[in-house]
């Protein structure tokens, strides 16, 4: 499974910044004959795709997720209080009855959700923890829509057997490719990059990057009060200085942290 981050930063959700304490995840299908994932990247970056107010955190097609808000940052995809609770995830379609499709982005969704059942510390069996669209609706937390169960009747899948499935990979060891370049290796609910686990290993010095979206980066649009902060963060190597005024997500967090600190011991006593 690839995580591709790309975030929807021209999406009036993702402008609006607002938290979400995730308690459980949400499961959605686009409702349209579209397997790319990348086709709903580019048409839903923009402040109200056709005119909507929606936002989802993530699309996947077969192998690929393409995460389109950070985690934690709450969605507009349940139409109702699930917007609350829930990270919202939709799963492409094929163009015509594709088995095949269907099942590799159901597959690639299992792995997905117990990833994030991982980070999250979430029980997939609990109840009201992995939903759907559909029951999400029936418990009135979102608004009238079938899906997945619509696209799943014909192939003989059902939420039950997805909570399961995930359950399972839970209950193993997994393993995902980051945006192509980076291994993350799930264990407990944390998620550390190679390098950061070998800078807590102690065998490198410095933990050489960080972990960040697949976008052009860049250092400018800080904030003039700021500025100064920005020059040193970066003289000193805890940051690159890069995207300030995006999220940072708890790798990030855990690497500037780090790198502060091996400053921090090299500095000259005083």
């Amino acid at each position: 499974m690839q995580i591709i981050q790309s975030f929807l930063t021209n999406n009036d959700c993702y402008k609006s910044g607002k938290s979400l304490a995730v308690k459980g995840l949400m499961l959605h299908s686009v409702g349209c004959a579209q397997p790319s994932a990348e086709v709903f990247v580019k048409s839903w970056n923009v402040p109200q795709p056709q005119g909507r107010q929606v936002c989802v955190h993530a699309f996947v097609e077969p192998g690929k997720v393409y995460q389109t808000l950070p985690w934690n940052m709450r969605g507009w995809h349940g139409g109702g209080d699930a917007n609350n609770t829930h990270i919202g995830v939709e799963m492409t379609e094929p163009v015509k009855t594709d088995k095949e499709h269907i099942k590799a982005t159901y597959e690639t969704t299992v792995e997905l959700f117990a990833f994030l059942c991982k980070q999250f510390n979430l029980d997939p069996l609990a109840d009201g923890v992995i939903i759907s669209h559909y029951e999400g609706w029936k418990r009135r937390i979102a608004s009238n829509s079938g899906d997945p169960e619509h696209t799943w009747k014909d192939y003989e899948l059902t939420m039950d057997m997805f909570r399961n499935g995930v359950q399972q990979a839970v209950a193993g060891n997994g393993e995902v490719i980051f945006n192509n370049t980076k291994k993350i290796a799930v264990t407990n609910g944390d998620v550390f990059t190679d390098d950061i686990k070998q800078a807590m290993a102690g065998s490198v010095d410095v933990v050489s990057d960080i972990v960040k979206p697949d976008m052009t980066a860049s250092a400018e649009g800080v904030s003039d009060w700021a500025r100064k902060t920005q020059e040193w963060v970066m003289r000193t190597k805890i940051s690159d200085g890069k995207r300030p005024k995006e999220p940072m997500t708890r790798e990030e967090a855990w690497t500037m942290f780090f790198r502060y600190e091996e400053y921090r011991k090299n500095l000259p006593i005083k």
